[in-house]
């Protein structure tokens, strides 16, 4: 199996950039120090099982292959074995075949032996009578057997001619020249045959009959036929003798072979043997291999659980990214807000400032409008006043008037009585500085009056700049009240912000925190050593609840209340009793509100009769509690002791 390439499931440089938004460098540190190990734990343990899976694969492989080669080379010995009894059988079969060859070839050449012995015998005899016949009448017939041959041949050089001229092609002349020719010559056969002595002709009659002339002929062909047969019995005797040489040849060399064969063989079966004992080891192996296949399947459902942890933990580095994306989004908007906050400080200094501006302007306001109604009082004194000064000038008119008239009418009187002169115009100057005063009182009190009139409408004036001036602070107030009310509002927004990066930068702790846990209660379950014994039975039956109830969404904060002897005495006991996972599950789907008593959750108890100031009214006894908490994770278990 080829080897898997080493992989990493964390970053220590993005858990670093992760980590520097936290404000608590211990906190920091701890964190970060805990990611680190509990990866590494993951990692060790993911290279353990792969490196467990990795051998484990590498036993099956060879075991497969020790199994192909033992199969293979019984398949090779079975037809080895085929192969040797075909040959024994060959081999045994080889001495009959060759008697039975030499037996087939004396057969044929003693039939060829008589046959050809019979032929010559009476080819002797019909020669020999012939022989008599022709010497006794050869006198005689000496020249008609001559011209019997020449006629004869005569005939055969015809017949040649005749067989050429079919074989070339015959015209209708040639074929009658051919048949003159022909009728011609035997013509001069039977003219010479008649010249022939009656008795040589009578003789010829009994001898010569055409069986008896062309039996000479017959006896050469079946001479010739026999040699030929002769020939090819002695070419099949000699190709026989050859294969026989052949085959004692084959035969030494198929004992050698044998030989060979057998010292093969017994290589073979010490080979068989120690497959054989190959075998039973590998046997013993087979008989190991539940045990390595349940090594095998602990290896890959630990490989699997790395897996999924390296899974979470990757979804925690995607989450880290995330976080890490959203603190530098939020670090940028940090910035930004920062940036407002020195404008919101600016703004609050000007709110500040305008608020004191607004106290001030609203004491002004205030001392204005004091100033204003003094004013106003002021004027409407100065009014009374001056109402009273004309009442009073008026009056003083009117008694100057009247005193002008009085003394008009005593200067009419001095004149009518011609007083003293002297007398009459010191009175006179005393009337008229009278006069002169009272007129330069009239304008004194008239330009009081409008001196009065004057600071009167300045002060109206100042009064109307000031009313603008205060509506002008009004609205720089409202202004500023609505930029202070904004400021607020993106500081609150900013500081639901860092709440909710607060609470992510927590949530990312908590899920490292229980992947932590997750991660040592794996690394204790399987670095646990049991003992022997009752201790260790006892021991494997927590180990194995704990496996039971590892997939059981516990809240991290729902066994704080217990100590570990109350969760051993306590719970443990009541999760020991059938069906307590299901019931559990149940119970969590359910999505019931309020506190249960946890052992009636577990029996199934469809009509508990619940808690009543944490007293549990089923078993009237301090009964562990139970309840549904929904977060962000999901629907989670939530344990309590009160």
């Amino acid at each position: 199996m080829d080897r898997q390439p080493e992989t990493r499931i964390f970053n220590p440089d993005l858990l670093d950039a992760v980590l520097e938004s936290v404000v608590d460098r211990g906190s920091a540190a701890v964190i970060r120090r805990k990611i680190i190990h509990a990866c590494q734990l993951a990692e060790q343990k993911d290279a353990s099982a792969t490196e467990t899976l990795r051998r484990a694969e590498s036993l099956m492989s060879e075991a497969d292959k020790k199994s192909r080669l033992l199969e293979d080379e019984r398949i090779a010995l079975a037809q080895e074995k085929e192969k040797l009894l075909r040959d024994a059988e060959q081999l045994t079969s080889l001495p009959e075949t060759v008697r039975d060859l030499g037996s087939t070839i004396s057969s044929a050449l003693k039939e060829t032996r008589e046959g050809m012995s019979n032929s010559l015998d009476g080819m002797s005899n019909a020669t020999q009578s012939h022989r008599t016949s022709i010497e006794s009448s050869s006198g005689e017939t000496s020249k008609a057997i001559q011209d019997i041959k020449a006629a004869g041949e005569k005939i055969d050089t015809s017949l040649s001619s005749i067989q050429e001229s079919f074989e070339h092609g015959l015209k209708p002349e040639d074929i009658d020249a051919l048949t003159k020719g022909f009728t011609d010559s035997v013509e001069t056969l039977t003219e010479s045959i008649a010249g022939i002595p009656a008795g040589v002709r009578a003789g010829l009659q009994e001898e010569m009959t055409l069986e008896s002339f062309l039996k000479p002929f017959e006896l050469r062909d079946k001479l010739t036929l026999k040699e030929k047969e002769l020939t090819r019995s002695e070419e099949t005797n000699q190709r026989l003798i050859d294969q026989l040489m052949t085959l004692q040849g084959s035969k030494a060399e198929v004992d050698l072979l044998l030989q060979q064969e057998k010292e093969r063989v017994g290589r073979r079966n010490q080979l068989v043997k120690d497959l054989q004992s190959q075998l039973e080891d590998a046997e013993k192996l087979v008989d190991d291999i539940p045990e390595l296949q349940r090594q095998l399947q602990e290896a890959t459902t630990e490989a699997g659980r790395a897996r999924s942890l390296s899974a979470e933990l990757g979804e925690l580095k995607r989450l880290y990214a995330t976080s890490q994306e959203k603190t530098r989004s939020q670090s940028e908007k940090i910035n930004r807000l920062e940036g407002q906050t020195g404008r919101i400080a600016e703004l609050e200094d000007r709110v500040t400032k305008a608020q004191q501006r607004a106290r001030d302007l609203e004491e002004s306001k205030s001392n204005f409008e004091a100033q204003i109604d003094q004013l106003t009082e002021t004027l409407q004194d100065a009014q009374t006043l001056h109402e009273e000064a004309k009442e009073s000038f008026r009056e003083r008119l009117e008694d100057k008037v009247g005193l002008l008239s009085s003394k008009d009418r005593e200067l009419e009187n001095l004149r009518r009585d011609l007083g003293d002169m002297r007398e009459l115009q010191k009175r006179l100057s005393d009337a008229n500085g009278q006069v002169r005063d009272l007129a330069k009182e009239v304008r004194v009190a008239n330009s009081n009056s409008n001196a009065h009139l004057r600071g009167l409408s300045n002060s109206l004036a100042c009064a109307s700049v000031l009313r603008d001036r205060l509506e002008e602070a009004t609205g720089q107030v409202r202004t500023l009240k609505a930029e202070l009310e904004y400021a607020e509002g993106r500081s609150s927004d900013a500081e639901k912000e860092r709440q909710d990066l607060d609470k992510q930068l927590t949530d990312a702790t908590a899920k490292l925190t229980e992947l932590e846990g997750q991660l040592h209660s794996q690394e204790t379950q399987r670095s646990l050593q049991i003992p022997d014994g009752p201790l260790g039975e006892l021991a494997s039956m927590y180990a194995e609840l704990a496996r039971e109830v590892l997939d059981l969404p516990v809240s991290p904060q729902g066994l704080q209340s217990f100590d570990i002897k109350a969760i051993a005495i306590e719970i443990a006991p009541l999760l020991f009793r059938d069906g307590s996972k299901e019931n559990l599950q149940l119970f969590l789907a359910s999505g019931l509100r309020g506190w249960h008593c946890l052992e009636t959750i577990i029996d199934g108890i469809p009509d508990a009769k619940g808690i009543r100031l944490n007293q549990c009214l089923d078993h009237e006894a301090d009964c562990p509690f139970v309840r549904v908490l929904f977060g962000k994770d999901g629907a989670q278990l939530d344990f309590s002791s009160e």
